[in-house]
């Protein structure tokens, strides 16, 4: 099918101007170089790995996925930002496999930085952003974990986990002093135990043969916090008594499970679209759903919007971890998304909409799959893709070597378009 691809522009261009230095205090932070490894690398390819498991003891030592990049420029000068997913051995011993099954990787999220967009520095544990303002004329941008599950409130929904869902420089009226900052919204878990649905752990999830169970930390409800920085974030306390902004699906409907990964759009200051999935336990897939707001803190369901392929396809049993952009010159909406297949394999499939609300088309072919021998050869996904000069795109995801439906993600990679082509990405190549 015939895609129009994106070109720079306001809606379109990742690179957002931003004049304001990052926010310092008082004491230093421990930083080091993107790496880590995925489990066994030495026998694996790393052809498109950027960032790897943290080592041991890190807060990311037992998991790394899920990117929100963005580039600011700076007097000419351009700062990358990453806002990922990770969680330590505590987390992986805490949460059951099906969590990772409807949220890959749950646990925390932290922030890594860049020159380029390609080499990152991360930090081993929470950011620290306490440094003396006189030490540093330019201080950079703290980095490590930022952002972790409640601890303080027992009645709140993200207790068990939180999981990283978009990060956007938004304001709102609704909120004081709210405008251009960051906003974060995310998934988190409670520990109210919620049956595994039978048609989740058809998908590979029942190995053991022990038929369907509680699990604490299974649904999810979406929420959001606010940062001036990036690096300190505040819960918000929206309308729903948990603190969410709103709340999962009655009985028999299809987001009955829980609301994960949500994606914003902010189309104009009073049009914002959160697109996020589910699993639909009637239809035995993943449904990509839809929520408009007009402030970001009041939220209107509108239902499923995109369930995927059919029969032996990439994306058979549907479609998750959306990531919508809108295309001015063609005046469409595309999303990039993660297609799950029959046995629970992950590839990066792609789908065109003219409003971005109904009529999803996808392409008949993933965008990008599996590698062959490498890193990421069991399962790709949780896409984020940038618009770059001269049409070209970047398409940072996520990957890991084992292709069950519940494997945490295992690393970070690039992808490049081929020219304008964004119906085919391949992996980055070290120079």
């Amino acid at each position: 099918m015939r895609l129009t691809c994106l070109t720079s522009g306001t809606n379109a261009h990742p690179i957002v101007r931003r004049n304001r230095s990052w926010t310092c205090g008082k004491r230093r932070w421990e930083t080091w170089a993107m790496g880590g490894g995925v489990k066994d690398a030495s026998s694996l390819s790393s052809e498109g790995l950027l960032v790897g498991v943290g080592e041991p003891g890190a807060w990311d030592s037992a998991g790394v996925g899920k990117p929100v990049v963005r580039c600011f420029l700076r007097d000419d000068a351009q700062k990358w930002v990453m806002w990922y997913q990770g969680r330590g051995e505590p987390e992986r011993e805490e949460l059951n496999a099906a969590v990772d099954a409807v949220n890959h990787c749950a646990g925390a999220t932290g922030l890594a930085t860049s020159t380029d967009g390609i080499q990152w520095s991360r930090g081993r544990g929470d950011a620290l952003t306490e440094i003396p303002p006189e030490e540093e004329e330019e201080p950079e941008m703290p980095v490590g974990k930022v952002f972790g599950k409640n601890n303080e409130d027992w009645w709140v929904f993200d207790t068990a986990h939180v999981a990283l869902g978009d990060v956007q420089i938004l304001s709102s009226a609704s909120l004081a002093g709210s405008g251009g900052v960051y906003w974060m919204f995310y998934a988190g878990g409670d520990f109210e135990p919620i049956e595994t649905p039978q048609s989740l752990l058809d998908i590979g999830l029942d190995t053991k043969g022990e038929g369907a169970k509680a699990i604490e930390g299974l649904r999810t409800r979406p929420g959001v916090a606010l940062s001036q920085d990036g690096v300190n974030w505040a819960r918000i306390e929206a309308g729903h008594h948990s603190g969410a902004l709103f709340d999962v699906g009655e009985p028999a409907e299809f987001d009955e499970l829980g609301i994960a990964s949500p994606q914003v759009l902010p189309l104009s200051q009073k049009d914002l679209r959160m697109y996020y999935h589910t699993f639909d336990a009637k239809k035995g897939k993943f449904v990509v759903g839809l929520a408009r707001s007009k402030d970001g803190m009041q939220w209107k369901k509108l239902g499923p919007v995109f369930d995927g392929g059919e029969g032996t396809s990439f994306d058979a049993r549907g479609a998750a971890c959306p990531q919508v952009v809108y295309d001015p010159a063609g005046k469409q909406f595309l999303m990039f998304y993660e297609g799950v297949s029959v046995r629970g394999q992950r590839s990066i499939g792609l789908a065109v909409s003219q409003d971005g609300l109904r009529g999803w088309q996808s392409c008949q072919d993933p965008v990008l799959s599996p590698s062959e021998e490498g890193w990421d050869m069991g399962s790709v996904g949780a896409p984020c893709a940038l618009p770059m000069a001269k049409g070209r795109w970047r398409l940072y995801y996520s990957g890991s070597a084992a292709s069950t439906l519940a494997t945490s993600w295992e690393g970070i990679g690039l992808a490049l378009s081929d020219g304008t082509n964004i119906q085919h990405f391949h992996r980055r190549k070290s120079k």
